[in-house]
């Protein structure tokens, strides 16, 4: 908050500061008007970032705001729209019961000692709500026990056998995770076997009592049962679900907000059979989609549509301004077991370096024509005792394609490293460190790149590899979706991009 409201002061004083104010209004409003139409011509990158600067001035000067809304309502869409079948979240969230416990109740004035044994499955089920993915972790199952009951001298030795229908609600919105109660629904059927007494009186007597209330017996063990199992559940979800939480919230949620990058059009959603996310990454001086993502067809287990202004505008968020030297980016590598290229190793006998990222958009992508072309971009970089304050891109152009595997990147032709907007000759800092930062990034973008499938971590390792089924980059979108390979067809040609 006080960030926001020192930008917000900030603004205002540069803009009450400035004589030339309308003069700058007009030219700002002359260059939005004249780069629009070439942006709804030609949707570009270089294009996508000068209309942001010039509506984040607008905004920032408290000029025009219904031209702003209007621009931004016209390519403001989301860019980003991710999708998880109820089959593969039922194959992670779910698991085989079996638990076996202690019993103590006491039911119709006796009390009952004795061992439980609980089997059975969990599994995972969507329901449709457009306002959060809403989903239920169902419980179906048996409880067999064997028990002793004592009432005034005799003891009653029964088995139950208790079916079991447990429903823990759970709610997933931006900003919070929460658990309904559990119900459960239990039907208890048992049998008694033996009834012991001191006298054999008492035991016919006994008998014909138990007899008479055991249907009452049975309905009261099966509240019982309900609300142990419940119970147990409850207790289950609070630590799943504060894991669960914590990692979205240290992970993404806090990165973002202690940024002021928090995505302001962000929603969950569950329907026929998918549970869904909707994401719109854009900042005030930044523009989004401006179209929507082209349908992914066939079947799969996992989707993801991401437009090219996604890739910037998260940069922006993540990195932008940040420093990465050459010991964190090894660091980064091993954590993700990805192999260190010799030319990023560290030695005695290499100058250490560092790279400061350019505040706005220092990662860009551009999907078109089976083609993706990544940039990165810095500000200033230091090379030993060298510091070089320009910007500075290095990027790769990829060819993309669909193999029976999974996927192939080839790299066409050389990495390019060139200072932006350069003008007369090269200093020889800057030949030096533009001659360094090409063989570092020569490295990271290899000449080629192949996928296998996604082998997912933790309890989805169960579910198996997911096999690629579709690969495809249009009208600025990379769209990707893939399928357990269990399931994939042998055949997978038909997925190719297009």
């Amino acid at each position: 908050q006080v960030r926001d409201e020192l930008h917000a002061y900030l603004t205002a004083l540069a803009v009450t500061g400035d004589a030339q104010l309308a003069e700058n209004y007009q030219r700002h409003l002359d260059t939005l008007i004249e780069k629009l139409p070439q942006y709804d011509a030609s949707p570009t990158t270089s294009l996508r970032q000068q209309i942001g600067q010039l509506l984040g001035w607008l905004e920032g000067a408290q000029q025009s705001p219904g031209l702003v809304s209007a621009v931004r309502q016209r390519h403001w869409k989301p860019n980003l729209y991710a999708e998880v079948s109820e089959r593969l979240v039922s194959q992670g969230m779910g698991e085989a019961i079996c638990r076996e416990s202690d019993v103590e109740d006491c039911i119709l004035g006796t009390a009952m000692f004795g061992r439980a044994l609980l089997t059975g499955q969990t599994h995972v089920r969507f329901l449709d709500d457009s306002n959060a993915a809403h989903l239920q972790i169902v419980l179906t199952g048996t409880v067999n026990s064997t028990n002793v009951g004592y009432n005034r001298g005799v003891q009653i030795f029964s088995r139950g056998v208790t079916d079991v229908e447990a429903i823990l609600p759970v709610s997933l919105t931006p900003t919070r995770f929460t658990a309904d109660k559990a119900t459960a629904c239990c039907t208890t059927n048992s049998t008694i076997d033996d009834i012991a007494a001191k006298r054999r009186i008492i035991e016919r007597i006994a008998w014909k009592k138990a007899r008479r209330s055991k249907w009452q017996a049975e309905q009261i063990g099966s509240a019982h049962a309900e609300e142990r199992i419940a119970t147990t559940m409850d207790g289950q979800a609070v630590q799943v679900l504060a894991e669960a939480r914590e990692n979205y919230e240290n992970k993404f949620c806090r990165p973002l907000l202690r940024r002021g990058e928090f995505p302001q059009d962000m929603r969950f959603e569950t329907d026929k059979g998918f549970l869904r996310v909707v994401w719109r990454q854009a900042g005030a001086m930044q523009l989004a989609a401006p179209t929507v993502p082209p349908a992914v067809a066939g079947k799969h287990d996992v989707a993801v549509r991401v437009h090219e202004s996604m890739v910037g505008n998260f940069s922006r968020a993540m990195i932008g301004g940040l420093t990465l030297t050459d010991k964190k980016l090894v660091e980064m590598l091993e954590k993700n077991k990805i192999e260190v290229p010799d030319a990023l190793k560290l030695s005695d006998d290499k100058e250490p370096w560092a790279i400061t990222f350019t505040a706005n958009d220092p990662v860009n992508a551009v999907f078109t024509d089976n083609t993706l072309r990544f940039a990165i971009r810095g500000r200033r970089f230091k090379l030993g005792d060298r510091v070089v304050s320009k910007t500075l891109e290095m990027s790769a152009v990829y060819s993309l394609q669909k193999t029976p595997d999974g996927a192939r990147l080839v790299r066409q032709g050389d990495v390019s490293v060139d200072y932006v907007d350069q003008r007369g000759q090269l200093s020889s800092e800057q030949v030096v460190v533009r001659t360094v930062m090409r063989e570092k990034f020569d490295a990271l973008f290899r000449p080629e790149f192949d996928t296998k499938g996604i082998a997912l971590p933790g309890r989805w390792k169960k579910a198996g590899k997911l096999h690629l089924e579709h690969l495809a980059t249009q009208d600025g979108w990379l769209s990707l979706a893939w399928l357990q390979a269990a399931l994939a067809p042998a055949d997978t040609g038909l997925a190719r991009a297009d």
